[in-house]
Protein backbone atom coordinates (compact mmCIF):
# COMPACT_ATOMS: atom_id res chain seq x y z
CA UNK A 1 0.00 0.00 0.00
CA UNK A 2 3.06 2.40 0.57
CA UNK A 3 4.09 1.51 -2.47
CA UNK A 4 1.26 2.35 -4.21
CA UNK A 5 0.76 6.14 -2.55
CA UNK A 6 5.10 6.31 -3.37
CA UNK A 7 3.85 6.03 -7.13
CA UNK A 8 1.06 8.11 -7.06
CA UNK A 9 2.73 10.90 -5.08
CA UNK A 10 5.64 10.60 -7.68
CA UNK A 11 3.05 10.65 -10.84
CA UNK A 12 1.31 14.19 -9.53
CA UNK A 13 4.64 15.29 -9.14
CA UNK A 14 5.90 14.91 -12.49
CA UNK A 15 2.58 16.03 -13.67
CA UNK A 16 2.74 19.22 -12.11
CA UNK A 17 6.16 19.51 -13.62
CA UNK A 18 4.91 18.72 -16.92
CA UNK A 19 2.18 20.92 -16.94
CA UNK A 20 4.55 24.10 -16.12
CA UNK A 21 6.99 23.11 -18.60
CA UNK A 22 4.56 22.76 -21.32
CA UNK A 23 3.15 26.39 -20.14
CA UNK A 24 6.45 28.30 -19.67
CA UNK A 25 8.80 27.16 -22.48
CA UNK A 26 8.33 27.55 -26.01
CA UNK A 27 6.74 25.31 -28.49
CA UNK A 28 8.78 27.27 -31.52
CA UNK A 29 12.26 28.08 -31.76
CA UNK A 30 12.12 32.45 -32.45
CA UNK A 31 12.20 33.24 -35.85
CA UNK A 32 10.91 29.82 -36.94
CA UNK A 33 7.34 31.04 -38.35
CA UNK A 34 8.76 34.33 -39.74
CA UNK A 35 10.98 31.53 -41.69
CA UNK A 36 8.70 29.60 -42.81
CA UNK A 37 6.36 32.36 -43.89
CA UNK A 38 9.27 33.84 -46.03
CA UNK A 39 10.49 30.38 -47.10
CA UNK A 40 6.73 30.00 -48.19
CA UNK A 41 6.91 33.12 -50.89
CA UNK A 42 10.40 32.10 -52.17
CA UNK A 43 9.85 29.74 -55.17
CA UNK A 44 11.61 26.44 -53.56
CA UNK A 45 13.80 25.41 -56.58
CA UNK A 46 17.14 25.84 -54.38
CA UNK A 47 18.87 26.93 -57.51
CA UNK A 48 21.24 28.78 -55.15
CA UNK A 49 21.98 31.38 -57.11
CA UNK A 50 21.40 33.97 -54.16
CA UNK A 51 24.24 32.59 -52.57
CA UNK A 52 22.45 29.99 -50.18
CA UNK A 53 22.12 26.17 -50.39
CA UNK A 54 18.74 26.33 -50.70
CA UNK A 55 15.53 28.75 -50.42
CA UNK A 56 14.89 27.67 -46.59
CA UNK A 57 18.44 28.81 -46.06
CA UNK A 58 18.09 31.84 -47.83
CA UNK A 59 14.50 32.36 -45.83
CA UNK A 60 16.53 32.09 -42.69
CA UNK A 61 19.15 34.53 -43.43
CA UNK A 62 16.59 37.16 -44.67
CA UNK A 63 15.04 36.50 -41.15
CA UNK A 64 18.05 37.54 -39.12
CA UNK A 65 18.23 40.29 -41.75
CA UNK A 66 16.00 41.87 -43.84
CA UNK A 67 18.72 44.01 -45.66
CA UNK A 68 20.36 41.30 -47.58
CA UNK A 69 17.53 41.10 -49.79
CA UNK A 70 18.76 44.35 -51.63
CA UNK A 71 22.43 43.12 -51.86
CA UNK A 72 21.20 39.54 -53.46
CA UNK A 73 17.59 39.51 -53.95
CA UNK A 74 15.94 36.43 -54.91
CA UNK A 75 15.35 36.84 -58.96
CA UNK A 76 12.61 34.77 -59.76
CA UNK A 77 10.73 36.31 -56.90
CA UNK A 78 11.46 39.69 -58.54
CA UNK A 79 9.72 39.02 -61.79
CA UNK A 80 6.39 38.03 -59.90
CA UNK A 81 4.59 40.98 -58.75
CA UNK A 82 2.15 39.36 -55.99
CA UNK A 83 5.22 37.47 -54.32
CA UNK A 84 7.45 40.70 -54.44
CA UNK A 85 4.53 42.34 -52.29
CA UNK A 86 4.24 39.41 -50.01
CA UNK A 87 7.81 39.19 -49.78
CA UNK A 88 8.12 43.35 -49.47
CA UNK A 89 5.58 43.04 -46.50
CA UNK A 90 7.10 39.74 -44.53
CA UNK A 91 10.37 41.91 -44.44
CA UNK A 92 9.05 45.36 -44.21
CA UNK A 93 10.75 46.75 -46.78
CA UNK A 94 10.60 48.22 -49.98
CA UNK A 95 11.79 46.73 -53.78
CA UNK A 96 11.98 48.00 -56.59
CA UNK A 97 11.71 45.16 -59.68
CA UNK A 98 13.02 47.46 -61.81
CA UNK A 99 16.16 48.58 -60.69
CA UNK A 100 16.98 44.85 -59.62
CA UNK A 101 16.26 42.88 -61.62
CA UNK A 102 19.29 41.80 -63.95
CA UNK A 103 19.29 39.90 -66.78
CA UNK A 104 22.32 37.86 -68.79
CA UNK A 105 23.80 38.90 -71.49
CA UNK A 106 26.32 37.35 -73.57
CA UNK A 107 29.60 39.26 -75.07
CA UNK A 108 29.81 37.43 -78.72
CA UNK A 109 27.91 38.24 -82.04
CA UNK A 110 29.43 34.49 -83.89
CA UNK A 111 31.32 36.41 -86.44
CA UNK A 112 35.11 34.73 -85.33
CA UNK A 113 35.93 32.24 -87.96
CA UNK A 114 36.67 28.28 -87.31
CA UNK A 115 40.25 27.58 -87.43
CA UNK A 116 40.38 23.26 -86.65
CA UNK A 117 37.44 21.10 -86.49
CA UNK A 118 36.56 20.08 -82.78
CA UNK A 119 35.60 16.29 -82.63
CA UNK A 120 36.12 15.72 -78.69
CA UNK A 121 33.96 15.96 -75.29
CA UNK A 122 30.79 18.02 -76.52
CA UNK A 123 31.44 20.77 -73.59
CA UNK A 124 32.56 24.50 -74.13
CA UNK A 125 34.90 24.12 -70.74
CA UNK A 126 36.30 20.74 -72.79
CA UNK A 127 36.73 22.54 -76.26
CA UNK A 128 38.34 25.73 -73.98
CA UNK A 129 41.54 23.40 -73.04
CA UNK A 130 42.89 23.12 -76.90
CA UNK A 131 44.28 26.64 -77.78
CA UNK A 132 41.59 28.15 -76.15
CA UNK A 133 38.80 26.99 -78.51
CA UNK A 134 38.50 26.11 -82.14
CA UNK A 135 38.06 29.75 -83.18
CA UNK A 136 40.18 32.21 -84.52
CA UNK A 137 39.13 34.58 -81.77
CA UNK A 138 39.73 32.56 -78.38
CA UNK A 139 37.62 34.63 -76.15
CA UNK A 140 34.75 33.30 -79.02
CA UNK A 141 30.99 31.47 -77.77
CA UNK A 142 31.81 27.99 -78.61
CA UNK A 143 28.17 26.98 -78.94
CA UNK A 144 28.49 23.54 -77.12
CA UNK A 145 25.85 24.21 -74.40
CA UNK A 146 27.60 24.54 -71.24
CA UNK A 147 25.40 27.51 -70.30
CA UNK A 148 22.17 25.93 -71.94
CA UNK A 149 22.07 22.58 -69.73
CA UNK A 150 22.20 24.64 -66.68
CA UNK A 151 20.04 27.40 -67.47
CA UNK A 152 16.50 26.54 -65.07
CA UNK A 153 14.37 28.79 -66.99
CA UNK A 154 15.84 27.00 -70.54
CA UNK A 155 16.19 31.04 -71.24
CA UNK A 156 19.57 30.62 -73.17
CA UNK A 157 19.58 28.68 -76.90
CA UNK A 158 22.38 28.20 -79.79
CA UNK A 159 21.69 30.26 -83.00
CA UNK A 160 22.16 27.51 -85.64
CA UNK A 161 23.44 29.85 -88.29
CA UNK A 162 26.41 30.75 -86.36
CA UNK A 163 26.66 28.52 -83.33
CA UNK A 164 26.31 31.39 -80.61
CA UNK A 165 24.43 31.11 -77.38
CA UNK A 166 21.67 33.61 -77.53
CA UNK A 167 19.28 34.61 -74.12
CA UNK A 168 15.73 35.06 -74.29
CA UNK A 169 15.28 37.94 -71.81
CA UNK A 170 11.29 37.13 -71.66
CA UNK A 171 12.57 33.93 -69.68
CA UNK A 172 15.15 34.92 -68.12
CA UNK A 173 15.32 35.78 -64.66
CA UNK A 174 19.04 36.64 -63.56
CA UNK A 175 19.67 33.84 -61.76
CA UNK A 176 23.14 33.97 -62.92
CA UNK A 177 24.16 30.13 -63.03
CA UNK A 178 25.15 30.76 -66.60
CA UNK A 179 28.21 32.98 -65.58
CA UNK A 180 30.06 30.19 -63.74
CA UNK A 181 29.10 27.51 -66.91
CA UNK A 182 31.17 29.85 -69.48
CA UNK A 183 34.34 28.62 -69.93
CA UNK A 184 35.16 31.59 -72.16
CA UNK A 185 33.86 34.38 -69.58
CA UNK A 186 31.16 36.08 -72.03
CA UNK A 187 28.13 36.31 -70.03
CA UNK A 188 27.75 39.22 -67.78
CA UNK A 189 24.64 40.39 -65.71
CA UNK A 190 23.21 43.70 -67.09
CA UNK A 191 19.86 45.60 -65.68
CA UNK A 192 17.08 44.57 -67.43
CA UNK A 193 16.38 47.69 -68.80
CA UNK A 194 19.35 47.53 -70.98
CA UNK A 195 18.97 48.76 -74.34
CA UNK A 196 22.28 48.88 -75.80
CA UNK A 197 25.18 46.35 -75.21
CA UNK A 198 28.25 45.68 -77.23
CA UNK A 199 28.44 41.75 -78.10
CA UNK A 200 32.08 41.57 -77.92
CA UNK A 201 34.43 40.26 -75.20
CA UNK A 202 37.46 41.70 -77.39
CA UNK A 203 37.06 45.23 -76.29
CA UNK A 204 37.54 44.46 -72.10
CA UNK A 205 40.30 41.99 -72.62
CA UNK A 206 42.17 43.26 -75.74
CA UNK A 207 44.66 40.91 -75.58
CA UNK A 208 44.56 37.89 -78.28
CA UNK A 209 48.41 37.04 -79.10
CA UNK A 210 49.05 35.57 -82.86
CA UNK A 211 45.61 36.05 -83.36
CA UNK A 212 42.83 38.04 -84.98
CA UNK A 213 40.06 39.46 -83.15
CA UNK A 214 36.24 39.01 -85.20
CA UNK A 215 34.63 41.92 -87.12
CA UNK A 216 32.29 43.23 -84.61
Amino acid sequence: MLIVIILTGIALVLGVLIYFVNKLVPHKVKGVEKTEEIAGILPGINCGACGHPGCFAYAQALTKNADLILKTPCTVVLQDTEGLERLEKALGVTLDASEMSRKALIHCNGNSEVIYNYSGVGTCKAAAQLLRGYKKCPYACLGLGDCVKVCPQGAISIKPENGVAVVDPEKCTGCGLCLAECSQNLIELVPAGTKIAFLCNYAPLRDIPGREKCDA
